[in-house]
């Protein structure tokens, strides 16, 4: 399908590669992140100096998101930045 729309068969195996890397990661990521969650967020409270109130109000943001808008807008991300290499 790839080589379909004009990439070369190594480019294409290598976005194929990059989009399962970044699946993959997400998901592995993701499951570490839900496991640890209670350890972070104690050592957070404890250790971490307390960020400026913006960067307090983006982490709240994307923390009420979730990670399945973070995990599209990179996979989105991935495909644009494909699709601008293949137009050149």
């Amino acid at each position: 399908m790839l080589c379909t729309a004009g990439f070369a068969p190594a480019d294409a195996a290598r976005a194929l590669i990059a989009i399962s890397h970044y699946t993959v990661g997400s998901a592995m990521e993701q499951q570490g992140s839900e496991a640890e969650a209670d350890v972070r967020r104690e050592a957070a409270s404890i250790d971490a100096k307390c960020p400026s109130a913006f960067l307090a109000q983006i982490f709240d943001e994307v923390q009420t998101e979730g990670p399945d808008v973070a995990f599209e807008f990179g996979l989105n991300a991935l495909i644009e930045g494909l699709a601008a290499r293949l137009a050149g």
